[in-house]
């Protein structure tokens, strides 16, 4: 702040300016520009510093007299200074934090169909507003136990129309968590199942016509179901080719836009994702598109 602030205050504008870049850096670290942090000092009596070989809490918005022997920044300016550290906390920490608050509200509701509780509220906004990127809490939140076991109920219920079984939703939740088998495999590897097979009617054209209606949205062409009946063993033959071809991969990303950004898929997005998809899985595209800026605006708005 350039003057001389010895009985006189900074001009409200002047500690505006300051307290912007204040909070703009502070808030770039999450740092609360109100807070306090200890400082060890160490040199020697007589070179100009207040303390010596000792650690000090100072304010993190500190005059110069807070360290050195000097009048700076004056009685003025030095009376600015509680202001200062509050107007940078509105411009930067607390900002940030309350549109953390937003994205996490958002993304509870979003991937685990439930509002936030104040200690997940609390714990990832923190998180966020330091400086944790947003593709992160997306990671997160879909390695969480809760997640898995929302995806591999649900798995249950589209696929093979009922709850699971204490025995499978514990199993299949083991593998995932440990790695070993991808969240999104469970549904896949249901269609190949007998029960779902008998929910098709028991046939092989029921079958192939159900793979096509249930993953592609659409019925099967005659000659479709003809060509695959005759290529049925094993079943995961033909869920493979029909689960990972590009229509299913489209209708898969398309299906993300809705879920996240709450709009149609414009025809150039949903190619990259669904090709996105396919060289790497979907978790890929979920992590990509909630953790995307779109996102975060989308959420600030629903969740103010």
């Amino acid at each position: 702040m350039l003057g001389t602030y010895t009985s006189v205050n900074p001009t409200p504008a002047m500690q505006s300016a300051v307290a912007r870049i204040i909070g703009w850096r502070l808030g770039a670290y999450g740092v609360d520009p109100k807070t306090s942090m200890s400082y060890h000092f160490a040199g020697v009596p007589g070179d100009g510093q207040r303390y010596h070989n000792v650690t000090v809490t100072l304010p993190r918005v500190s005059g110069h007299r807070d360290v050195w022997l000097t009048a700076c920044p004056g009685n003025g300016g030095y009376a600015a200074l509680p202001n200062i550290r509050a107007m940078a906390s509105s411009f930067g920490y607390a900002l940030r934090f309350t549109q953390a608050r937003s994205v996490v509200k958002s993304l509870y509701t979003d991937l685990l169909n439930r509002p936030v509780d104040s200690s997940g509220l609390a714990t990832w906004s923190a998180l966020l507003a330091g400086g944790t990127g947003q593709p992160a809490l997306v990671a997160a939140l879909t390695k969480s136990r809760e997640y898995v076991q929302l995806r591999v109920g649900k798995a249950y219920l589209e696929v093979l129309g009922r709850a699971p079984d204490a025995g499978g939703l514990a199993a299949w939740s083991r593998e995932i968590l440990a790695g070993r088998v991808p969240v999104d495999d469970v549904q896949r590897q249901f269609y190949t199942y007998q029960e779902f097979y008998l929910h098709s009617g028991g046939t092989p054209g029921g079958y192939v016509a159900n793979l096509y209606q249930v993953i592609l949205v659409r019925p099967a062409a005659p000659g479709e179901i003809a060509t695959w009946v005759a290529n049925l063993s094993p079943r995961s033959k033909v869920v493979n080719s029909v689960w990972f071809s590009m229509e299913a991969a489209l209708g898969r990303a398309g299906a993300y836009y809705t879920l996240f950004l709450k709009r149609p898929a414009d025809p150039g997005g949903q190619l990259t994702w669904a090709n996105l998809l396919l060289k790497q899985g979907e978790g890929a595209v979920r992590v990509g598109m909630a953790g995307s800026g779109e996102y975060r605006l989308m959420a600030l708005k629903l969740f103010p």
